[in-house]
């Protein structure tokens, strides 16, 4: 098989480039959807079974509207409902409210005997989670404290108020989760001016498993709110995952069949070229089963080296873009190339080659010796 390739070095070269370019584009364009529907699993496995309830006509996470603190107590009446408590989101901005000193992050105001089983899946790193009276004290995620160059002990500052670095919690590869600051509450409602306020309630159910029925119960007999527990943060997220999934697939694989019609010309060149070759071989007494299992095999190779190498070449472009985005954005990786994208790439370009170089290793089997040998 290696030295029909090299017949035509050229010509060999720019066929397996051109699966390698399409491969190139799968290994890319998957990792970035591997990367996604990566996070939407870590971010359940995290976030632990909670229901995070929201005013129904705001838009759910650090920019929502605003609740009345006391408006908690109504929840505890839900029968699974072990624990209800506010949260309050809001921007990690200094004093003079022109810079993020957080790197443009979001913190959570949390009463603080709370933050534990909040944060109950994630766990520490080090240091503490938040305790009873605590007001100027902070438990920050990984990846901030990476980007901060802080450790348990130091203190920052947030709107004129100095806080200081008592836990942080464990790397998650969620950037919401590692980039994250919870902070007292109370501290967090006077630096907004807010007191008595927030802008989600969080609700821990009795059992995991009824996290679903809680979020049912707020939508039914609480109509002023939204509720969403778990899965429906995943139903919801991956539904918008799976248009996006399509259509950068859909791209991707477009890339890789136009370098299978390179390899169909190659083979269709190739058996061309080497006709009086065919008719001897068959003469001498090979079969048509070897004639075309000779040709097939030499397709499937040239789809194994093209994506070998489109391979190689998305590993080492995620590998770039990775490192540009994480110096620019926080430690932000977008590409996840896993084992199982690797090994699908690199199958669907041997498929793809067979599939190319069936119809020409067809041909080549049934061709009549007589008119092969004819052949100059």
């Amino acid at each position: 098989m290696l030295r029909n390739i090299l017949r035509r070095k050229l010509r060999s070269f720019l066929t397996i480039f051109g699966i390698a370019v399409g491969i190139f584009a799968v290994t890319v364009m998957g990792s970035m959807s591997e990367y996604f529907n990566n996070l939407v699993n870590r971010a359940v496995r995290y976030s632990a079974e909670v229901v995070r309830v929201f005013p129904k006509s705001a838009v759910a996470g650090p920019t929502s509207g605003i609740l009345a603190e006391k408006e908690v107590d109504q929840f505890l009446k839900i029968p699974q409902v072990k624990e209800a408590f506010p949260a309050l989101f809001t921007n990690l901005e200094d004093s003079g409210g022109s810079a993020n000193i957080f790197g443009g992050n979001f913190a959570m105001g949390l009463p603080p005997e709370n933050s534990q089983v909040a944060f109950s899946k994630v766990g520490l790193q080090s240091g503490r989670f938040l305790k009873k009276d605590d007001t100027s004290q902070a438990v920050i995620g990984s990846g901030l404290a990476r980007n901060l160059g802080v450790k348990i002990g130091d203190k920052k500052t947030f709107k004129g108020q100095e806080f200081e670095i008592v836990g942080i919690t464990k790397p998650t590869q969620v950037s919401q989760l590692d980039n994250l600051a919870v902070l007292p509450l109370k501290t967090v409602q006077e630096a907004n001016k807010l007191e008595g306020f927030a802008n989600a309630i969080i609700l821990i159910p009795k059992k995991a498993k009824e996290a679903q029925i809680i979020a049912d119960s707020v939508k039914k007999d609480f109509p002023k709110y939204n509720a969403l527990s778990p899965q429906d943060v995943v139903d919801e997220t991956k539904q918008g995952l799976l248009i996006f999934n399509v259509i950068i697939l859909a791209g991707a694989f477009l890339a890789a069949i136009v370098g299978g019609f390179s390899t169909l010309n190659t083979m269709i060149m190739s058996i061309s070229e080497r006709t009086r070759e065919i008719g001897i071989k068959k003469a001498i007494g090979a079969t048509q089963l070897a004639i075309l299992k000779e040709y097939l095999l030499e397709s499937a190779f040239i789809g194994f080296l093209g994506g070998l190498l489109g391979l190689g070449l998305g590993y080492l472009g995620t590998i770039a873009i990775n490192q540009t985005t994480k110096n620019l954005a926080n430690g932000l990786e977008i590409f996840s190339l896993t084992p199982r994208l690797s090994l699908i790439a690199l199958l669907f370009a041997v498929v793809l080659g067979s599939l190319a170089g069936l119809l020409p290793a067809i041909n080549a089997s049934r061709m009549n010796i007589v008119k092969a040998l004819k052949e100059l």
